[in-house]
């Protein structure tokens, strides 16, 4: 469905058209708690969207075993996503194996699949039979009885292909399987597939500025032309100045001294702010499981980044907190005041978009008269949604004069202005004591 910004009333498409201005302002989301991955794996699905949550086997599915360290991203976003769209973003060089005619290949490409090895016994019970097993380094994930190689069947780790004799064989290992490294190309790609899927915030664990500014640019068409009010954590990428865009400054310690470098927690502050809901704010929010921070800030240090837009993390007694939850946007204007650089208030403004633009597509967009009581219909779904957010402590001081339904510059379009006040987390105490 058509959405985003508008200049003139001259969209084309039937859809939902909504601007911000910085008096207050409009935006919001029926969901949160989804989160876009992209990680360099030594195997698993390539190229491809994998939908992970806490419940997911993630050995059935990625040949991983959980506690790998290459899925330290993925661990770190599970601790708040209650989703992860998860993208193989690199790909490589199958394993393989071969016994005369009979071959033996790995699932997906990656170094894992050389920890493969397929073991041939003789059936014990069936003569001229025998059994096939796979194993992934000491661990047995299939076993198949068969006649002869003919009858084998591609199981989650192997493809069996040739027609060889099966003999029997303590274990034939598979060998050659190479990592390759991901490429611009390749989180371009990710960035095309991320878009067929619904999700709330993606995190780009790199450090090259081409991808950052590709990524960046994704996020400004999703957000201002297609109506999607998506965010994207990055690391030290302070100069996007853009409230679609959060920077994370330092990396912490997790448990048993682990390192988790600014870059690899770019998964865990897009979880913590995807599954954050409209009325909270993650502003001195917990990094649950962290222990350190790797690099420590001055008084002004801390300031000049908190300046610049960027998410630092300090230690504060035993906790490692958020210092503050803002976004990259340092340049205001009429349009977007400093109101827009806090996250709480950039989720309950896209809050308010996302469901006015749900109900406006559900119930009214083909269906319903441009008339005024048509308009006073849609008014009054407004003024719900809005008084929905006020009771979930969003938006407060609520009116129906805050809205204005009129028909537009066509008669199949409709004007809406919205005056919406966002609440923010208290942040600040100025306190003065007499004696």
């Amino acid at each position: 469905m058509a959405g985003g910004t508008w200049i003139k009333q001259n969209k084309v498409r039937a859809g939902a058209y909504i601007n911000f201005k910085g008096k207050y302002d409009e935006t919001v989301a029926s969901e949160r708690g989804i989160v876009g991955l992209p990680i360099v794996l030594p195997f698993g699905p390539e190229k491809e969207i994998i939908e992970i949550d806490n419940n997911t086997d993630l050995f059935e599915i990625l040949g991983i075993q959980e506690e790998d360290a290459c899925l330290l991203m993925l661990r770190e976003a599970l601790k708040k996503a209650n989703k992860v769209l998860l993208y193989r973003i690199n790909g490589g060089v199958k394993a393989a194996c071969t016994s005369g005619d009979f071959v033996i290949t790995s699932k997906f490409s990656g170094t894992v699949g050389n920890d493969i090895r397929v073991v041939i016994q003789s059936n014990i019970d069936d003569a001229g039979y025998f059994d096939v097993i796979t194993f992934l380094g000491d661990i047995k994930v299939e076993a198949q009885k068969v006649k002869t190689s003919a009858d084998l069947v591609s199981n989650s780790f192997v493809d069996f292909s040739g027609k060889g004799d099966l003999t029997v064989s303590a274990g034939l290992k598979l060998a050659g399987g190479e990592n390759k490294a991901a490429t611009g190309e390749d989180y371009a790609d990710f960035l095309k597939e991320l878009e067929l899927h619904e999700f709330n915030v993606l995190a780009m664990p790199v450090s090259d500025p081409a991808i950052k500014a590709v990524t960046k640019e994704f996020v400004r068409r999703l957000r201002e032309e297609d109506g999607r009010k998506i965010q994207a954590v990055l690391p030290d990428y302070k100069e996007a100045d853009y409230e679609g865009i959060i920077s994370v400054k330092n990396g912490v310690y997790i448990k048993n001294n682990v390192h988790v470098s600014n870059i690899e927690a770019t998964s865990y502050v897009a979880a913590l702010t995807a599954s954050a809901g409209y009325a909270a704010s993650n502003t001195y929010a917990e990094y649950e499981g962290a222990i350190n921070v790797d690099c420590k800030y001055s008084d002004r240090e801390i300031i000049t980044a908190i300046q610049d837009g960027e998410i630092v993390f300090i230690k504060n007694g035993e906790k490692i907190l958020v210092e503050q939850d803002i976004n990259t946007l340092k340049t205001f204007s009429d349009g977007k005041k400093s109101e827009f650089r806090k996250n709480r208030v950039i989720r309950v403004l896209d809050g308010i978009n996302n469901r006015i633009k749900t109900r406006w597509e559900e119930v009214y967009i083909g269906k319903t008269s441009n008339n005024e009581d048509g308009r006073n219909l849609f008014k009054k779904d407004v003024l719900k949604i809005l008084e929905t957010l006020e009771s979930e402590g969003a938006l407060e001081n609520v009116t129906i004069d805050d809205i204005d339904v009129a028909i537009g510059a066509s008669k199949d379009s409709v004007l809406v202005k919205v005056n919406a006040q966002p609440v923010d987390a208290m942040e600040k105490i100025y306190m003065t004591v007499y004696v």
